[in-house]
């Protein structure tokens, strides 16, 4: 019992930094497209534009602009046995701080708007 506990805690403190969740953001409910062309970025910029930039009551200082901001990462995680009739999240991870904050933060008030964005 306590070899396989000092194992657990071994592997997580391997960890490489790039497994880190900190930078990142998760976003459910953003539809997937049926074209194969579009990649996963273009995708979540897509609805970054249309659920906050161009939302006036969220943008309220026009200082949200998706074109600006620079992500790392953007991938959809895998889906599980029932993939097909649910859409997988999104996770993106954002090169600056300050970017991720304002976009969690317009996030907040479209959570209240009943849109899903954690």
């Amino acid at each position: 019992m306590a070899r396989s506990r000092t194992m657990v805690l071994t592997r997580k403190r391997n960890r490489p930094p790039c497994c880190s969740m900190r930078d990142n953001l998760v976003f459910v409910c953003v539809p997937e497209t049926e074209s194969n062309s579009q990649t996963c970025e273009q995708t979540h910029r897509q609805f970054l534009q249309s659920h906050i930039e161009n939302d006036t009551p969220i943008n309220q200082n026009n200082d949200i602009h998706v074109q600006n901001i620079q992500f790392a990462r953007v991938h959809r995680n895998p889906g599980g046995p029932n993939a097909a009739s649910k859409t997988r999240t999104i996770v993106a991870k954002f090169v600056k701080i300050h970017d991720r904050e304002m976009i969690r933060k317009a996030g907040i008030v479209l959570n209240k708007k009943k849109v899903d964005f954690t």
